[in-house]
């Protein structure tokens, strides 16, 4: 029998369950007692010594409590103990060591050493430190943090978050409730900056409070913890007050760019005669040419010649009195090949005409046109003439001075009245109002709602609602009152600044970030750790991409020292419903599938329902706060291209040359460089439509060439019995013609193997339409692998299956890459499954279709690649491909 001071010393788990005691989620003092996830983690650091661990986990499943209370135990019993606790900000430290020191202070104090107490900063002078020091052993345990770097697992009272209507401003003028923002849009930070949002989390139902500003109308609710940037720093939303002032965008204009360079190509006329050519153009970033550009999107409309689909001329229309128009003429006349003025009667307006294909091109290249007509980000990216020429030519147009101090000017387009706003802060660091006026009537009719500038004169308005300080606008506070409980949202920007714009201002990005510097934070962290020292990363899932992650993946797999352990939200017992009333008549087909495999009783499924409703129906954001499998949870929330139901299964594993079968290769290619992104060559058995090998990394072109040989001639190259498709777009030439080269030297036939197109060239030609389309097409044929179908593509590569589950899609309905991960894997293979589908796609410039080309095959009259494929007879497939290799031609 283990006497007493056994059980209490060396026995960890008596210890912490005889003497240290918690708060409980109802904020009670109570003894703690191992759940079975905590039970899990002792017996895993126990019996199998496991001390490198990645625990994915669901929330509040008693992961950070067992591994606060271990540490603990660990550093008060062992002589010269260092224990270090990283969180992701500091009110996360503060509660670890609120936390921390509960848990020492419930300890018998027979049972405990003496602390020394508490330090508020480290011996860097960081204010971030907390420090707990046990003189007597030699022992500290260090609570530090790093800024947005991590997930915190003890964020349930977190309330960081915007109303579902509240307004982000996007970086091209436009802007998107919280609601409807996705992954990959594009802000403004509080240094100007564009980010990209990179994560967005719903965060149940909250308290709002609208906030207002002068010189707007508009209001932004927060919940009462939401951080916004005043002029003394970051404060609290419910810390505010109307003496308050609000901080802008720091907008400068860089001068990066000083002139535009445009080309057209004509058409050739219609009877069939003329010659091809290319207009060329450089224009000077000028004042005249900004007030062209202001006038035109004051008052300016392109005409269409719609035989030929083409922009023929500029139309600017105003009040037949103005003579504007001759200023806007100083630039257009160089390209103008007629103008035409007319005026009409009863009508006191006047129209002039431009002529002109390519300045009709160049004017829309530029600003767009119709309800696209906007101002191009990188306007912010020239000078102060040609802004200040932009600026005078968009008043000129648009606007009207009813008083001496003041132009007001109205315009139904959003994006251009909220660049107006920051190119002026840019230029003159001023500020103008902008309000949004939704119940708009003309003549008692009701019109589009518009947008109104008021542009104050440098010397006007002496008692300003603005300041200036260190060329930063400030804005005060002209509003705050409760405003209601509703949904709230909150997202996540990747830039160092962590905030975004909103029509009051610049207000954080939420507190649960990605770890932006983990790997930074990490190296030097790691070092310091001995071998038999215990590192625990935990965190629920935070999308594909990021340290967690790709830690967790490579743990999985039994790659390095760390071990991956997951803890679905069923670990927890509290997790259920104690009298469910669930119809098994109404269970989905995956409730059933989670029950089957599971056994997840009907209280748990209950649970499982409510909480889902409770996050509004959002089934992403569920799994991510409570994941169910340790692959799907790490997609982020919103439509994704890629439907992660059709990849999860077992990966098969890779195979190598059948004997009989043909293969397709798709090579995306990139320039090789350290900060470019990856090349890749996808391999598709066209027999089994399988990936059956994948390869990524960082090769130059010339190296590229050479790998993509070598596996053609590991999967038939020698016979013919693969056809290898490189996408010739940017370095994909020097690819194609290396890849050339080496066939020759090792005698491979690669006119047999080396796809051809229409035009007679070697390589695929990646354009917009074709992307599109083969993107589409990939995601058909791995959704009908799913469902059985014919044509379906079966994936083997874990690097494609991450690369799939993290693609996006942006505004215009485009499959973009995820946050933290390339697309060149998803492009590879899905130029190699149009070789094993399609002969032909749509052209979507002419509206025509057109075959392919391909080697040693035909094309039947679907387009679809058929199986007749002449290289060689089908009783010349003994092995010669073995024999080459033995042979020694590589």
């Amino acid at each position: 029998m283990l006497s007493l001071e056994h059980k209490i010393f060396d026995n960890r788990k008596y210890f912490i369950e005889s003497f240290i005691k918690i708060r409980d989620k109802n904020k009670r003092i109570i003894p703690l007692q191992f759940n079975d996830v905590q039970n899990s983690l002792y017996y895993l650091k126990l019996k199998h010594k496991i001390t490198r661990r990645n625990i994915l986990k669901a929330r509040q499943v008693g992961v950070s409590t067992y591994t606060l209370s271990d540490y603990l135990v660990d550093t008060i019993t062992n002589e010269g103990t260092h224990t270090k606790l990283v969180t992701h900000k500091q009110t996360a430290s503060e509660e670890f060591l609120v936390t921390i020191k509960e848990m020492y202070d419930s300890i018998p104090s027979e049972l405990k050493p003496a602390i020394k107490g508490t330090e508020g900063r480290g011996k860097r002078g960081r204010d971030n430190i907390r420090v707990l020091s046990f003189p007597e052993l030699g022992s500290k345990i260090t609570i530090d943090w790093c800024g947005d770097i991590g997930r915190s697992e003890t964020i349930n009272n977190l309330h960081c978050c915007v109303h579902k209507d509240g307004l982000i401003i996007l970086s091209d003028g436009s802007t998107k409730t919280i609601e409807k923002i996705q992954i990959g849009d594009k802000i403004i930070t509080s240094s100007g900056e564009i980010a990209e949002v990179n994560n967005k989390f719903y965060t149940g139902k909250k308290q709002t409070y609208n906030i207002q500003t002068w010189y707007s109308n508009e209001k932004l609710p927060l919940t009462k913890e939401h951080k916004v940037l005043t002029d003394k720093g970051w404060k609290k939303c419910d810390d505010l007050t109307t003496n308050d002032w609000i901080a802008l965008p720091k907008i400068k204009l860089t001068n990066e760019i000083k002139e535009y360079t445009y080309n057209l190509p004509n058409l050739p006329r219609q009877q069939g005669g003329g010659t091809k050519h290319i207009e060329n153009y450089t224009v000077k970033l000028d004042y005249d040419f900004g007030y062209y550009l202001g006038y035109y999107l004051a008052e300016g409309h392109i005409t269409k010649q719609y035989k030929t689909n083409r922009y023929n001329a500029v139309v600017f229309g105003y009040h037949k009195d103005e003579t504007f128009i001759e200023n806007a003429y100083k630039f257009a006349k160089t390209l103008c090949g007629k103008r035409r003025d007319d005026t009409f009667k009863n009508y006191n307006g006047k129209l002039t005409t431009l002529q002109g294909t390519f300045l009709a091109h160049l004017t829309e290249s530029i600003c767009g046109r119709v309800e696209n007509k906007h101002i191009p980000e990188w306007f912010f990216k020239t000078n102060k003439i040609f802004i200040s020429g932009v600026l005078k030519g968009y008043l000129d147009g648009d606007g009207s001075k009813n008083r001496k101090d003041l132009i007001n000017v109205m315009s139904i387009h959003e994006k251009i009245s909220r660049q107006i706003k920051r190119l002026y802060i840019g230029l003159e660091n001023t500020l103008v109002s902008l309000r949004y006026n939704k119940n708009v009537k003309r003549y008692d009719k009701p019109t589009k709602p518009n947008y109104s500038i008021n542009y104050f004169t440098p010397k006007t308005n002496k008692q300003r609602k603005f300041k200036i300080i260190n060329d930063i606008i400030y804005v005060k506070i002209k509003l705050i009152e409760p405003y209601e409980i509703n949904d709230v949202y909150d997202i996540t920007v990747n830039h160092k600044d962590h905030c975004f714009e909103t029509p009051i201002g610049i207000i954080s990005n939420s507190e649960l970030a990605f770890w932006k510097n983990a790997k930074d934070v990490m190296k030097g962290l790691l070092p310091s750790v001995p071998d038999d020292g215990d590192i625990t990363y935990e965190s629920t899932p935070n999308g594909v991409g990021g340290l967690f992650h790709s830690n967790y993946k490579k743990g999985k797999r039994g790659e390095g020292k760390f071990r991956s352990f997951f803890y679905q939200w069923w670990w927890d017992s509290n997790y259920c419903v104690a009298n469910p009333t669930i119809d098994i008549k109404t269970l989905t087909e995956e409730e059933i599938y989670l029950i089957s495999k599971y056994n997840l009783s009907p209280g748990q499924i209950q649970w499982r329902r409510e909480k889902i409703e409770e996050m509004d129906g959002d089934i992403w954001a569920f799994k991510q706060e409570y994941p169910e499998d340790d692959t799907e949870c790490f997609i982020q929330s919103g439509v994704r291209p890629y439907d992660s139901r059709h990849l999860m299964y077992d990966l098969p594993p890779e195979e190598h040359y059948i004997e009989g079968h043909r293969y397709v290769i798709g090579v995306d290619t990139s320039e090789g460089k350290p900060h470019s992104t990856p090349s890749s060559i996808c391999v598709i058995d066209r027999h089994t439509q399988r990936q059956v090998k994948l390869l990524e990394g960082l090769y130059k072109p010339d190296n590229l060439a050479k790998k993509a040989l070598e596996i053609a001639i590991s999967y038939g190259a020698p016979i013919g019995a693969c056809l290898v498709m490189i996408e010739r777009n940017n370095h994909g030439h020097k690819v194609i013609s290396k890849f050339i080269d080496y066939a020759r030297i090792k005698g491979i036939p690669y006119a047999k193997i080396l796809y051809k197109a229409q035009d007679d060239d070697y390589g695929w030609l990646t354009t917009g339409a074709s992307r599109s389309l083969m993107l589409d097409d990939l995601e058909e044929a791995i959704r009908y692998a799913y469902e059985g179908k014919p044509d379906g593509l079966i994936i083997t590569s874990e690097i494609l299956r991450d690369e799939l589950l993290a693609a996006d899609i942006d505004e215009k309905g485009r499959i973009v890459k995820g946050d933290g991960f390339n697309l060149d894997s998803v492009i590879a293979t899905a130029i190699a499954w149009q070789g094993v589908l399609y002969g032909k796609i749509r052209r979507i410039s002419d509206n025509k279709d057109y075959k392919f080309e391909i080697p040693n095959g035909s094309v039947d009259y679907h387009g679809r690649v058929t199986d007749n494929w002449d290289a060689v007879d089908d009783n010349d497939w003994a092995d010669p491909v073995a024999e080459y290799m033995k042979a020694g031609n590589w």
